[in-house]
């Protein structure tokens, strides 16, 4: 009819190649956005996949045992402990210590650490040393269960011998006792340094400060030695130092903002003792040993990772070398040792 025919390809509109790429959401700047976004993507997937393999693992579960444990076990140590050394008992300022240290480190009420003492001083709680070492015995407990629940979480099934792991047990325990003590009567010492070197050095404004900054890193110190020797040593595994060193900065990290942050919780919100009544005190030490737990057991999940991708990461390193090896003899042929000489 006289009508002039559309060609097919103009029909069809712009060819994709013809429309600006800010049509399809592809310019430079989403390609930057996408490039800064992947690292939070990767992290997020990351902290999704271990959760959820905490959870398979009966994580929660764990830690709840280990502060069941804990309940049974904490006040026959410090039972025990205040057991070999009522001999100081008598001072009045040592058993002051005790009672304002201990409620420092863990959160129980300070009238709860001077009933207790009082108790020993009387001799109704612990009356021989054979009394004290059942305490420590019982006291095993707490620590076994740890043992357990790391050695769970790596996936480890082989258990050690039965006396090997009561000695494992035991050893814990006082390293545990001696941490305690260390750390209640730590300040103290500390002061007293900071006294001694003022008075043998004069106007030294310097030992002050470096006693004092001593003091605030002596926690975290701690935190970090003993997450690190439990990493080490408790998986019924070869676990080496580096395989460790980095879950123990965020388990450690991690524990000490946690502490801080439980002990303004408990400061901000005391209603606690209106739920629980006389036993909140109990309740606030188990939900710090529930929580503490957790971050103890998320870290040594973060060991079992981490060593697996150390010795993937030292396999491959190895077949890319032997590859390597392997290529240079098919294109330079087999190197041939020159015969001996007669």
């Amino acid at each position: 009819d006289g009508a002039v025919p559309i060609p097919r390809a103009a029909s069809r509109g712009p060819t994709p190649a013809r429309i600006p790429r800010i049509l399809w959401g592809r310019d430079a700047s989403s390609d930057a956005t996408e490039a800064e976004l992947r690292p939070i993507r990767a992290f997020s997937r990351l902290v999704g996949s271990i959760g959820s393999e905490f959870l398979g693992l009966n994580g929660p579960y764990m830690a709840a045992a280990v502060s069941f444990y804990a309940l049974f076990s904490m006040f026959p140590l410090m039972l025990a402990l205040i057991a070999v050394a009522g001999f100081f008992l008598e001072s009045g300022g040592f058993r002051d210590r005790l009672i304002d240290g201990i409620p420092e480190i863990l959160p129980v009420e300070g009238d709860l650490v001077a009933n207790v003492i009082a108790n020993v001083t009387s001799g109704a709680a612990v009356g021989s040393i054979l009394a004290a070492i059942g305490l420590f015995w019982a006291s095993t407990a707490v620590f076994g269960a740890i043992r357990k629940s790391i050695n769970n979480i790596w996936g480890i099934r082989r258990r050690r011998p039965f006396l090997q792991e009561r000695l494992m047990d035991v050893t814990l325990m006082l390293a545990a006792s001696v941490a305690l003590i260390v750390s209640i009567f730590a300040t103290t010492f500390l002061n007293f340094l900071s006294e001694f070197t003022t008075v043998l050095f004069a106007n030294d404004t310097v030992s002050q400060g470096f006693w004092s900054r001593v003091a605030l890193a002596l926690p975290w110190t701690t935190t970090f030695v003993s997450f690190f020797l439990l990493y080490l040593w408790l998986p019924n595994t070869r676990v080496r130092v580096r395989d460790v060193w980095l879950p123990v900065l965020f388990a450690g990290t991690a524990f000490e903002i946690a502490k801080i942050v439980f002990v303004i919780y408990l400061g901000s919100f005391r209603n606690y003792a209106d739920v629980y009544g006389a036993v909140s005190a109990v309740v606030v030490l188990m939900a710090w040993v529930y929580f503490s737990t957790i971050i103890l057991l998320v870290g040594a999940l973060l060991t079992s990772r981490y060593s697996t991708y150390l010795n993937l990461r030292d396999q491959r390193k190895h077949l890319d070398s032997l590859s390597a090896s392997l290529e240079r003899i098919r294109t330079n042929g087999p190197v041939v040792a020159p015969a001996p000489a007669d």
